[in-house]
Formats: structure tokens, C-alpha cells, sequence
């Protein structure tokens, strides 16, 4: 927690089983897309999970995250999230389904200016930038003069992945893009996505045809 007002930073997450992974693979749950975080009780103690826009858990954050949530929760904050990436890694066996998100938490005082810059960052996230979010009290200071207009220009690199590992996902891809924008109202990209899947379905019904199925 290093400054009084805001905590920042990039976190790993992890799947418990396919369910959460095929969710989110999918294009229900783009790049830069923003995540609440709920705190769940378990046996082996209070655990922090990811839900995405519609209301469904897709992963879970490690113990020394979770406790910094709750201490954000505890101050009147408002933790939440949003994706970076999804990986996939073989070992160990079965093989599993991690990423990586950016957590910010703030004070309500800092509400308005920040909900115009999470517009930026999610726009930046969703072409793949990873900006540097672990703000100091000059950063804020010019989110707050800018009304979150002002935005970072020192980024944080992908963490490597070993030879076991990949990446799955780690910005928006097109057929994401087209349904985004048909979600919030824009016919064109709606008629977009319905000719994309027109398609598709098309070149699988020829390919099969062309394989004698029917």
C-alpha cells in the first residue's frame, strides 16, 4: 500500500478448472476488460476472485493480493480490475489457464477523474499497451488537474514464459472489437458480427460438404 490515496499494481490469477478458462478464452471476456473483485471465504482462508461483467468468477488472486484488497475494502476503496492477458501453461500436469490483470484501488475523493482515465486504459489495454500504473503522488496530482485526460508513458514489459508456457491472449482481436461495439448499441458493428458469423458458418457447412458429410 504505498500511497494513502491509490494502490496499483499487476497481478497473476489463476483458473481453478475449464469452465473459468473457456470463459475466459472467449470474446465475453476481452483484453482490457474490467473485473470487480470479491473476497470469498474458503478453508484454507479468505481468497480474492476476479467476476467478470456478467457476474461470473473466472479466476483468483494470491493470498499477499488478497490481503492487500481487503485493507483497500477496509478503507472505503473500491478494488477492481483489468485484464492484461491470458496464458497457458503444460506443466504441471493437466496443464492450466493464468494471467496477469491491473488492480486499482482509490480513494472515492479520486472517483471522477479516474473513471475518465480507466476509459484510456482500457482502450490502450485492449491494443496490447501495458502501461505503468504504479502512481505516485505526482501522477495522481496530474490525473486529477488533467480530470484523468493525462495518461503514462512508461510501460512494464510481459513477464517471460518458460518453454512449458504461452500466450494465449494479450490484446483484442477483431471479431472482440465488433462484438464490444454491438454491446453498446452501434448497429453496424452488431450487422458486422452477424455477417462475421454468417461466414463462418458457411465456410463449415462447404468444408464439410466438400468432406462428402452431406
Amino acid at each position: 500500500m504505498a500511497e494513502k490515496n491509490y494502490y496499483g499494481t499487476y497481478a497473476q490469477f489463476d483458473t481453478d478448472d475449464k469452465k473459468e478458462a473457456m470463459m475466459l478464452i472467449g470474446p465475453d471476456n476481452p483484453v482490457g476488460d474490467r473485473y470487480r473483485i470479491v473476497i470469498k471465504e474458503s478453508e484454507d482462508g479468505d481468497v480474492a476472485w476476479l467476476y467478470n461483467k456478467f457476474d461470473k468468477p473466472v479466476g483468483h488472486l494470491n493470498q499477499k493480493i488478497t490481503q492487500d484488497m481487503k485493507l483497500c475494502k477496509a478503507r472505503g476503496w473500491e478494488p477492481h480490475a483489468f485484464l492484461s492477458f491470458l496464458a497457458y501453461s503444460e506443466k504441471p500436469d493437466p496443464g492450466f489457464y493464468w494471467g496477469e490483470v491491473i488492480i486499482m484501488a482509490y480513494s472515492p475523493a479520486l472517483n471522477a477523474p479516474m473513471a475518465t482515465f480507466e476509459k484510456k486504459l482500457m482502450s490502450a489495454m485492449a491494443e496490447g499497451t501495458r502501461p505503468n500504473i504504479d502512481f505516485g503522488e505526482g501522477s495522481i496530482q496530474q490525473i486529477v488537474e488533467t480530470k484523468g485526460t493525462w495518461f503514462p508513458t512508461d510501460r512494464v514489459r510481459l513477464p517471460k514464459m518458460d518453454k512449458h508456457s504461452a500466450m494465449v491472449k494479450d490484446q483484442q482481436n477483431a471479431n472482440e472489437r465488433l462484438i464490444e461495439e454491438s454491446r453498446k448499441g452501434n448497429k453496424g458493428c452488431y450487422a458486422a458480427t452477424f455477417v462475421f458469423y454468417a461466414v463462418i458458418i458457411v465456410a463449415v457447412l462447404y468444408g464439410l460438404h466438400s468432406c462428402g458429410v452431406f
